[in-house]
């Protein structure tokens, strides 16, 4: 024998069931002002994938951007060679000497020149100072 169902069940009351009209759509849900540019965006990566990744990846540039920046220069030259380094760059930089790196007029080729001449381009670009090293 077949149980019966209630009168107020969802499956016996036609009344009740979701009319698709009154559904109310994801967007409609989204938080007003800046944040529901954001929604949106998250809903749109459902319908173009490379347009997810692109943001990912410019979300998690910033965030390593972010990162690495923070506190850059807040502790100055620690190594013992660290400013012999940047003095020999300073130094071709001033005799505009690009071939010979010097340090207290003695030439200095314990390494190849690439180093010093990044950090004279970097002298160049932002100034001598300790950031720029």
């Amino acid at each position: 024998m077949a149980a019966e169902r209630s009168p107020n069940s969802p499956i016996a009351d036609p009344s009740t069931a979701i009319d698709p009209a009154r559904v109310i759509p994801p967007q409609a849900l989204a938080p007003p002002g800046p944040r529901r540019w954001l929604h949106r965006q998250l809903l749109s990566w459902e319908k173009s994938p490379a347009k997810g990744w692109f943001w990912s990846g410019l979300i998690l540039a910033g965030i390593i951007g972010l990162a690495f920046v923070w506190g850059l220069g807040s502790i100055g030259l620690v190594d013992e060679t660290e400013p012999l380094f940047a003095e020999a760059a300073r130094q071709m930089l001033v005799r505009d000497d690009w071939v010979t790196p010097y340090f207290n007029e003695a030439t200095r080729f314990d390494k190849p020149p690439l180093i010093y001449w990044l950090m004279a381009i970097a002298y160049q670009l932002f100034g001598i100072n300790a950031w720029s090293v």
